[in-house]
């Protein structure tokens, strides 16, 4: 009987250190690191990449003379600050040419889905790494 109660508490004791290590890993962790979103629409595409310390955005457009599109890429460094309402502050070194200003509010849906708070529009994560190509 003994012997019983004393693995369950051994049982349960590693159990929660896995419990509270995994959640601390977990919350720890950069949600944006390693990604690619994009978002599509009829006239254009939107990329964002986030890499440990540097933000990539291309923006391609369909030209009106060529068939071919037009695409405008942009590369600095970044840093992202997590706002009490679970949304994202994405502060760029250098703003964007197509951007008005250097910051991005942006609110993570789940895994697979960032939406720019500011414009409205859900990006779809991509493992596709040449939608950065220009």
């Amino acid at each position: 009987m003994t012997s019983n109660r004393s693995f369950l508490k051994i049982a349960a004791c590693i159990f929660a250190f896995l419990y509270v290590g995994l959640s601390l890993y977990g919350c720890s962790k950069e949600p944006l690191i390693g990604k690619i979103f994009y978002y599509s629409d009829d006239s254009s595409k939107l990329i964002a990449a986030f890499e440990k310390d540097t933000f990539y955005y291309v923006l391609k457009q369909k030209s009106p003379v060529s068939p071919q599109e037009i695409a405008i890429g942009h590369k600095t460094k970044y840093t992202v600050t997590k706002n009490p309402d679970n949304t994202y502050l994405v502060t760029l070194e250098k703003k964007p040419t197509f951007w008005e200003k250097n910051t991005w509010l942006i609110e993570l849906k789940d895994d697979k889905t960032l939406y720019s708070v500011e414009s409205g529009k859900t990006y779809i994560r991509t493992e596709d790494k040449s939608l950065l190509k220009k």
